[in-house]
């Protein structure tokens, strides 16, 4: 359970080896998964910034889905905020 709660990489450079957010694409689709605590929390009150705008969040298990054409700005702006993206 400790695991979950370590803050994002930016603060934690000791286990650089881990990734906040696991990116699996599938082509059509792309799955991003929150790997811990604050990285749900983070991807929690970006569905929530969609959803206020009217916008529609896809979730696929533990994750979102994304189209093709959003990932890269979607990424950036993640390790902008310090989380890896692996």
């Amino acid at each position: 359970m400790a695991d979950l709660m370590r803050p994002p990489r930016k603060d934690n450079p000791m286990s650089e080896r881990e990734s906040d957010f696991s990116i699996m694409d599938h082509g059509s689709i792309v799955v991003l998964t929150p790997m811990n605590g604050p990285a749900k929390d983070r991807l929690d009150e970006i569905i929530e910034e969609i959803e206020a705008q009217g916008g529609d969040v896809q979730r696929w298990s533990r994750g979102v889905v994304i189209e093709p054409r959003f990932v890269a700005d979607f990424v950036n702006n993640l390790e902008g905020e310090g989380f890896v993206v692996a």
